[in-house]
Order: structure tokens, then C-alpha cells, then sequence
């Protein structure tokens, strides 16, 4: 499981255009709880793959806390780790069983967040919103 929410967040990023500008209050901005609105092209070559990727997203939250830590929740499941935020670069890092993803902020508002991934783990692009 820890695996696939890993695999999902490296996933949901790679055809956004280039980011537009991020404000000075960006770590406030992304402090909340955020869901996936939608993933682009991801790509799988299996039906069922897709089918259970498309269900394990539906529960998936990302809690990004103002104190750099986070927690990546998938039904009952919490998994901590830490963030980090490069704003000349505009690139999130998420910092999940030791293992970091890197996310390319394409476009941050209050209530929304696009990326790209910056490494190699083949997750698509995609859209972050605020849990109500």
C-alpha cells in the first residue's frame, strides 16, 4: 500500500505547462489538506491497474502541515513524513519512507495546487484541491 501511494504521487505529474509565479506565502497556501481532482495520462497498460489506481486516489489525502511534516492518508492508513519548499524553483518535496518526490508547482491558488514531477518515477501530472 505504502508503495502505491508512493507510486500515486509520483505519478500525477508531467504535461503542465511551465509554473506560473509563486507567492511569497506559499507555504501557508499549501498547509491544508488536499485531495486529487485529476490525474493526466497515467498510462497504464493493464485495466485493472488503472481501475485500482482510480479507486486507491478517490481516499487519498495529503496533509501538509506549516512545521514542514506531512501525513499521507489512504482510507485508515497514515503515513508521516516531511516537506520542504524550493520557491526559486517552485519545486515541493515530499519526503515519504525515506524516499523523496519531487513536484514542479505549475499553479498554486488557495483552493488548488497543478505539478509536475521532477524525477524519474513515471507519475503523471495532475491537480490537487482542497478537502472541504
Amino acid at each position: 500500500m505504502r508503495l502505491l501511494l508512493l507510486v500515486f504521487i509520483l505519478f500525477v505529474s508531467s504535461s503542465y505547462p511551465k509554473a506560473q509565479l509563486i507567492p511569497a506565502d506559499t507555504t501557508t497556501m499549501l498547509s491544508k489538506t488536499w485531495m486529487v481532482k485529476e490525474v493526466l495520462d497515467p498510462g497504464f497498460a493493464d485495466a485493472e491497474d488503472e481501475e485500482d489506481f482510480r479507486e486507491f486516489i478517490k481516499t487519498m489525502r495529503l496533509q501538509l502541515k506549516k512545521d514542514g511534516t506531512l501525513i499521507l492518508t489512504n482510507g485508515k492508513e497514515k503515513i508521516p513524513g516531511n516537506w520542504t519548499l524550493n520557491r526559486k524553483s517552485k519545486e515541493l518535496k515530499l519526503i515519504i519512507d525515506n524516499d523523496p518526490v519531487i513536484l514542479q508547482i505549475t499553479s498554486l491558488s488557495s483552493s488548488q495546487f497543478k505539478f509536475i514531477n521532477k524525477g524519474d518515477s513515471g507519475v503523471p501530472s495532475g491537480t490537487f484541491i482542497v478537502v472541504q
